[in-house]
């Protein structure tokens, strides 16, 4: 059998490495997503002990920083190779709940109302309803619970903006960490997905074969990202083709769903690495670390963001309790095994996260 130094595969690393072999290739090898696995070990009974933990932590942080400055460079590549004369216009500003989310993004100086009058009636009525929603806060409010809900509701998100639109350039922009709560949902969701789309959904089975879930199946690729909103489709193609002959950013892999109808909205989405890598084989390394760039129209992105039966809210809140399909139409509730294996890997990806919290606040 092959060792795990030569396949570097995570059951390999978690089953047959030593601890100081396990946090090496964390340091040079692993990506975000792998180095939660190998740290929180899913498919075993107990938690690695916190003294282990802090150790991974530590890389975790390192690693961390290095690809928030990966994203931020891969940003200014694009909006100075672009935009070079409306970059220093873009004011920014930090968003870290949902309320707070919302409440920006009905500003006028951050949508004008003659933009927003060009919405057709059902996403203008929408916004104007967040709108008083965010503007009439008090402990009275009649939707004070939605209020209270939507602050409780974490995002990880820095948005940039021009307070007098010129007409040039996106719309807007955003760099995005995706939450602890919501990596730590979304790994074991991913790996029950893929296990059910091997065995089928059948909700009538009588076991959840937890031996059979695949750890590679967690390493989801969007835990750092950017998204551009522009006006139309044209200021699309010419990001995207800026992406595809830059010398400064390589693209991994590239998915257009704007004429995908299982998808919730009409976006690009491409994950691209921050230099070329040193061979082809690199490209498809699963230990590849991406940032997900995202490129969305304005009515697309209001829909997404605002639309009281399909937005990104509805949709995680709908997705803490099973599987949700892209329009999310469907729903697969977990069974009771699935969602004990779920909470199991979020509690412990969350506790690793604190860990991680500790040192950022040493």
């Amino acid at each position: 059998m092959q060792s795990s130094r030569e396949s570097n595969t995570l059951p390999d690393i978690i089953k047959y490495c030593s601890l100081n072999e396990s946090l090496e290739l964390a340091y040079n090898t692993l990506n975000l997503p792998a180095i939660l696995v190998v740290a929180t070990n899913p498919l075993h009974k107990k938690p690695r002990n916190k003294s282990t933990l802090m150790k991974f932590a530590d890389i975790y942080y390192e690693r961390h920083k290095s690809s928030e400055m990966v994203r931020d460079s891969i940003l200014f590549a694009i909006m100075k190779s672009l935009y070079p004369n409306q970059f220093d216009e873009y004011q920014q500003t930090k968003i870290t709940n949902y309320y707070d989310k919302y409440r920006f993004l009905t500003e006028p100086s951050v949508i004008p109302y003659e933009l927003e009058d060009r919405l057709e009636y059902l996403l203008r009525r929408d916004r104007r309803a967040y709108r008083n929603l965010t503007r009439n806060n008090t402990e009275n409010h009649p939707r004070n619970n939605e209020i209270e809900a939507l602050k409780q509701s974490p995002v990880n998100l820095r948005a940039y903006y021009m307070p007098h639109y010129s007409g040039e350039g996106p719309l807007l922009y955003f760099t995005k960490t995706k939450v602890p709560a919501r990596i730590g949902r979304k790994i074991p969701d991913d790996m029950i997905e893929a296990y059910l789309n091997r065995y089928g959904y059948d909700n009538t089975r009588f076991h959840f074969y937890k031996k059979k879930i695949e750890l590679r199946d967690g390493l989801i690729k969007d835990i750092m990202g950017i998204m551009f909103v522009t006006l139309d489709n044209n200021e699309i193609t010419k990001i995207k083709e800026n992406l595809t002959t830059s010398h400064d950013i390589e693209i991994v892999e590239m998915h257009d769903h704007r004429k995908d109808s299982e998808y919730l909205y009409n976006g690009i989405h491409i994950h691209v690495t921050g230099k070329y890598p040193a061979s082809k084989s690199e490209l498809t390394n699963p230990y590849n670390q991406t940032v997900e760039i995202i490129l969305m129209n304005f009515e697309d992105f209001v829909i997404c963001n605002h639309h009281r039966e399909i937005n990104y809210y509805k949709r995680m809140l709908a997705q803490k309790n099973g599987i949700v399909s892209r329009n999310m139409l469907h729903i697969y509730h977990f069974n009771e095994d699935e969602l004990a294996f779920r909470n199991m890997v979020k509690d412990r990806i969350i506790d690793f996260y604190n860990q991680v919290n500790k040192i950022n606040n040493r």
